[in-house]
């Protein structure tokens, strides 16, 4: 409503010019007789036109409604009779959302709440990243989502843009297939872009955690940021993964990606054009096949990520360079560690980049380069000195011949920590910097 009080007050001075014009135009036409009459009936002319103008201009924006952002709250306790405030807040999701509009947010209260969100239940999107739709958790509060009884996913959003999830935890205790599903709806959709998910949970999904729908090239530009996904998959498929990276330009960063069933970060796409992805500042342990894969297309980038103990159930390894129409993958100074398998295989990438890796302990600790052109340089296989390996601290002690040994990367600015590299002569190996 604050469009229209501004409105209002631009239209009282419109008035008053208009009333100053016509009382000056008045007392000149006195002045100056009958000629002054004729310049006053051509003003007057004038001014009628410009006026009908005016008036037209504040009808129309008295009536629209107004475009600024509304957020609503949405409280287990509350009732969906209510009008959203936070006073008195809808007892459901998909109340919530069922009012939003475009650049609307939507704050969730604590509490388990059992709805499955499946796609029919639709966020708007969002026109623009300034102007993006928000459904989060409150601040400091912890919001469960876990999928009605028997539903398909818990959470699925197709064909939308320029739309946030924070901070909540989708459970898929109640579900039957994944945990979070973004992309296209069907062939000659527009499929999904500028989807942002963050600081969040994704757990006990029977299929894989989150997953992009549709092929890679009709969706881009994800962030999944600070999300921990574990414990997806069941049963003996191998492809019921963490998260199933199959989009392009399209960044995962600082996630926790653990104890699934097959792979923890799953760059694929059956239809190819997974290019120009980020991995980067990632945990990811104890998954049951390859902590990455970067496959199925071109220029996808992996760095600073420390991967341990995958391979539980397949003797895999670390990262996986691999499958048609895979190039130009880089894998940088990565630290991987005790990873049942090959530290890193290049099984048909001939241009892919291994550079200023920490390879120590695993089943085959080795860089496997089945096709003989890759770039394999400044990797580290002999003991880095970790501060605390059992303790999963990987930094490495002042004694690291880990320091120093690597190469200048200009995609990799700083560490995992965010230091800036290098600190010393060069760039360290692996995914942290040893300050001097």
């Amino acid at each position: 409503m604050k469009g229209r009080k501004n409105q209002r007050v631009i239209l009282s001075y419109v008035c008053s010019f208009f009333t100053y014009v016509v009382l000056s135009l008045s007392r000149q036409s006195k002045s100056n007789g009958r000629k002054g009459h004729r310049l006053m009936q051509d003003y007057v002319h004038w001014v009628r036109g410009m006026g009908l103008l005016f008036v037209l201009w504040a009808i129309i924006g008295w009536l629209a409604p107004s475009v600024e952002a509304a957020t609503y709250y949405v409280n287990w306790l509350g009732s969906d009779t209510s009008p959203g405030t936070s006073i008195m807040p809808f007892r459901t999701i998909k109340k919530g959302i069922s009012v939003l509009k475009a650049g609307d947010t939507l704050i969730i209260r604590a509490g388990t709440y059992t709805e499955g969100l499946e796609y029919y239940h639709t966020i708007p999107s969002g026109t623009d990243n300034a102007h993006r739709t928000i459904i989060k958790a409150a601040p400091g509060e912890t919001v469960i989502i876990n999928g009605r009884n028997g539903s398909g996913d818990v959470w699925t959003i197709y064909d939308r843009s320029y739309i946030t999830l924070d901070g909540i935890t989708i459970d898929g205790v109640n579900a039957y297939f994944c945990g979070l599903r973004i992309g296209r709806s069907a062939v000659g959709a527009p499929g999904s872009h500028y989807i942002t998910v963050q600081n969040g949970t994704v757990r006990n999904v029977p299929y894989s955690g989150i997953v992009a729908q549709g092929t890679a090239s009709a969706n881009s530009h994800y962030k999944y940021i600070n999300l921990e996904v574990h414990h997806c998959g069941t049963g003996s498929s191998n492809q019921h993964h963490g998260i199933y990276l199959g989009v392009r330009d399209s960044i995962v960063e600082r996630c926790s990606v653990h104890d699934n069933l097959a792979y923890g970060i799953h760059a694929y796409s059956s239809s190819g054009g997974v290019n120009n992805n980020i991995i980067r500042n990632n945990k990811v342990y104890n998954n049951g096949s390859f902590g990455i894969i970067l496959s199925a297309g071109y220029n996808n980038l992996a760095y600073n990520n420390i991967l341990w103990g995958n391979g539980k159930r397949t003797l895999t390894g670390g990262i996986f360079a691999s499958y048609a129409g895979v190039s130009g993958s880089k894998i940088y100074n990565n630290t991987i560690y005790g990873n049942t398998g090959y530290c890193i295989w290049i099984k048909t990438d001939g241009s892919a980049k291994a550079i200023n890796n920490i390879c120590w302990q695993n089943s085959y600790n080795s860089i496997l380069d089945d096709t003989g052109t890759a770039t394999i340089s400044r990797n580290l296989f002999t003991n880095p000195y970790f501060v605390n390996p059992l303790g999963l601290n990987f930094s490495v002690l002042a004694k690291s011949p880990a320091i120093n040994a690597g190469t200048t990367l200009s995609e990799v600015p700083n560490d995992f920590n965010g230091l800036s590299r290098p600190q010393g002569s060069a760039y360290d190996a692996g995914a942290f910097e040893k300050t001097p």
